[in-house]
């Protein structure tokens, strides 16, 4: 798998700032007011202040977060995940059946879900099986229309679901087939991903005969209880409740929106989003600074609340294994005693007390982070100076060795200070012999080293989970010529069989085995686990952290 496919894996879902310069409130509410919007929060009105523009409207073609976020407002998928949670739950298909091979899914579709419409186009059909086949051909078939309208498809080139899809039948209007070339373990929750939101077929050939087919993703509808207004790129998107949503008209008031408008102003300071919602501009805040969020907990601010979850994603120390130079060959992180004597050496507690404030992260023991399902709660390697000696000792380094790390700001949560974790990590394993040289970089510089890298190094980068299922943190990451580089025939074995088990009872022993494997053998060593925390306006109602795709602004209301 080539470097540009790892570096979306690890970083998957999060766009990196675009050089953008920094937004005073008085300019993002100028143009707010350039568009038409009320310039305050308001009852009717729920303004969310977030950190990263959209830069493409479709996420299956540029799959980061702020697009996820745009498709959870507007669209649905056929199997989709519970708001703040990790349990698949039906969208757009009520129920499917798995036939016993695993091959042939079989989805019975919700009857009377109505499309949005825009200036462009009306639809005179209600959603059905055409949509869901035409969503995904456009990706699977290099001969359909819609193939290479658009900048690409980020999502498929990725999880290779749509390379999987041997069959799509139409059985009548609201059944469908879907047949696999393999069995695999995760596809329901990879169909669940806003990057499979469903697009309408109807609307597609009406472009397509106006001559005009990017109007698709640059104006597009769905069938979400959001429908798209406006767009303005490093600005804001707006969107506007959409009356005829199939949950309202069912009765599931939580699935819906709530407000009537919605607005996503981008600003990329986190103290200007700070001034923003203590002002009452803003009634969310995505992405508090971790500096922020400690004065928050410590110093509570009147009328603002902390939204928080445990976070899916895991902070790394990452030791590729390569050797320390062309006259010396040996790869010191090629063997596991030095793993573990590193594992043993770094005190991961006093990380979690300096870097993450003891309050927005835990100490990582598994690559799996704890809301996924299939998490196992292992020991923690206990901080032992001279265990780790003693392991470094039978590995052949009696007296250590130097090794560099690479540092670049990476500002996430899984990482919120990576310049005060590194002084951490050398003061730590400078107590057992090895001395870490720090360099510093910037993240351009930093993924150009690393896709060059020919002696041993450290670095560190996280895991995001893309989906609910174990899987997810194995796929890519920790097989046989994956990320780690490290290849561990256990591992592989545990690792193929859980790809392709459907039952529920099997598949957590697999993984449970798996990550006991793999504290033992430490492809990478994990560090902590962020807990994730919002902002809120404290008049803001049933707002959930979503942590498994875009954030989900349905079923959130605003008290008067």
């Amino acid at each position: 798998m080539d470097a540009k496919r790892w570096a979306r894996r690890i970083h998957s879902r999060e766009a990196e700032p675009m050089n953008l310069v920094r937004t005073f409130i008085a300019g993002a509410l100028t143009s707010l007011i350039s568009a038409g919007l009320q310039s305050t929060a308001s009852a009717e009105t729920l303004v969310v202040c977030t950190p990263r523009s959209v830069q493409n409207l479709n996420a299956a073609q540029q799959w980061v977060t702020p697009s996820v976020d745009v498709m959870n407002a507007m669209h649905n998928r056929l199997v989709e995940i519970e708001r703040g949670g990790t349990k698949l739950v039906p969208g757009l298909a009520t129920s499917w059946e798995i036939s016993e091979d695993g091959l042939i899914y079989t989805f019975h579709l919700r009857k009377g879900v109505k499309w949005h419409s825009n200036p462009l186009f009306t639809p005179t059909r209600d959603f059905n099986a055409d949509d869901v086949i035409f969503t995904i051909d456009r990706y699977r078939d290099p001969n359909h229309f819609f193939h290479g309208v658009g900048v690409g498809s980020q999502y498929f080139d990725y999880t290779k679901i749509d390379k999987n899809i041997v069959e799509m039948k139409k059985v009548d209007d609201y059944t469908l087939q879907i047949t696999l070339a393999k069995p695999t373990a995760v596809f329901l929750e990879q169909m669940a991903s806003e990057s499979v939101s469903i697009q309408s077929a109807q609307y597609g050939e009406a472009m397509k005969d106006a001559g005009t087919p990017d109007q698709v993703d640059l104006q597009p509808i769905g069938t979400g209880p959001f429908r798209f207004v406006a767009f303005q790129k490093e600005v804001m998107t707006r969107f506007a409740k959409f009356d005829d949503y199939w949950a309202i008209k069912e009765g599931d008031a939580s699935r819906g929106a709530l407000v009537d408008d919605l607005v996503v102003v981008v600003t990329p300071d986190p103290t200007v989003r700070l001034a923003q919602v203590k002002a009452g501009e803003c009634n969310i805040l995505i992405d508090p600074s971790a500096a922020d969020v400690l004065d928050l907990v410590s110093t509570p601010v009147e009328g603002l609340a902390l939204a928080t979850v445990p976070g899916t994603s895991t902070g790394l120390l990452y030791c590729p294994l390569l050797p320390f130079s062309d006259a010396d060959q040996r790869v010191p992180m090629g063997d596991m005693k030095v793993r573990q004597a590193f594992a043993h050496a770094i005190d991961k507690q006093a990380i979690i007390e300096a870097v993450f404030g003891g309050a927005t992260g835990t100490v990582a023991t598994s690559f799996v982070p704890p809301p996924i399902p299939g998490f196992v709660e292992l020991e923690p390697y206990s901080r032992d100076v001279e265990k780790a000696k003693q392991l470094l000792a039978e590995a052949g380094y009696p007296d250590g060795f130097t090794i560099e790390l690479w540092l670049a700001p990476l500002n996430r949560s899984y990482m919120p200070n990576s310049q005060r974790a590194a002084e951490l990590v050398q003061a730590d394993l400078a107590e057992v012999g090895v001395k870490v040289n720090i360099i510093a970089m910037d993240m351009a510089e930093l993924r150009q080293k690393r896709r060059d890298a020919k002696y041993a190094y450290m670095a560190f980068s996280g895991l995001n989970m893309d989906y609910p299922h174990a899987n997810a943190a194995v796929d890519g990451m920790f097989s046989c010529g994956g990320w780690s580089t490290v290849c561990d025939e256990e591992i592989e074995r545990l690792y193929q069989a859980g790809k392709v088990e459907l039952d529920k009872e099997k598949s957590a022993d697999i993984y449970a085995h798996l990550q006991k494997r793999f504290r033992e053998v430490l492809p990478v060593l994990p560090l902590a686990n962020p807990i994730e925390f919002q902002v809120v306006s404290s008049n803001v109602q049933n707002y959930k952290i979503h942590t498994l795709g875009g954030q989900a602004f349905w079923g959130v209301s605003i008290k008067p």
